[in-house]
């Protein structure tokens, strides 16, 4: 079980597991009461990395070749996934998280933070991408749709995505970016080597 992420109503965890014999996405109770609940249920090659519309009622999720979304309206059986246009060299935008307006779901290719890294953005009403000039890592919205904190090589920015300027916040190296409900605050790991 990994890759934890709760629902936009605090109600549900989602996860992916191998529980099923495959990766898929589940979702639990915060408490653990109840059986976990199966979101998701692929063919060809397994998904991870889930990332949950701002009205929980859709799913992004990735197989590395494709970003899938998941309209969690219809009955499991019923569901279908609608895949995001591919990126050039057989990458997918691994989905980090979804703007408070819909609008945007924010990303990158891969999970290794290197300074030739960057941000996408990809925009349901264009149905194209855009790639920020800085950033990388877990980027986190804020609550205007229109800033992103992001974890860069060796700092955290703040991107704005109109005008694409990136102003520092902290020279540091973080990973699993998390920011409060009122932008105030910002939650993060910074990873540690030990000899």
């Amino acid at each position: 079980d990994r890759g934890p992420k709760w629902s936009p109503d605090g109600t549900r965890i989602a996860f992916y597991s191998d529980r099923s014999g495959r990766y898929e996405t589940w979702a639990i109770r915060p408490d653990g009461s109840g059986r976990p609940e199966q979101l998701t249920k692929t063919t060809g090659p397994s998904r991870w990395d889930s990332e949950w519309s701002p009205d929980g009622k859709r799913l992004a999720t990735t197989d590395g070749v494709n970003t899938w979304i998941e309209d969690l309206t219809q009955p499991l059986g019923q569901r279908t996934a609608e895949a995001l246009p591919p990126l050039a060299g057989g990458h997918a935008l691994v989905p980090r998280s979804w703007s408070p307006d819909g609008s945007t779901i924010a990303g990158d290719l891969g999970f290794d933070i290197s300074p030739g890294s960057v941000t996408l953005l990809y925009s349901f009403a264009r149905k194209s991408y855009d790639a920020l000039p800085e950033g990388r890592g877990t980027p986190a919205w804020l609550r205007d749709s229109d800033r992103l904190l992001v974890a860069r090589y060796d700092r955290l920015v703040l991107l704005d995505t109109r005008t694409g300027r990136a102003n520092p916040v902290l020279p540091v190296l973080a990973q699993g970016l998390s920011v409060s409900a009122d932008d105030r605050w910002v939650s993060y790991i910074e990873p540690h080597l030990e000899a």
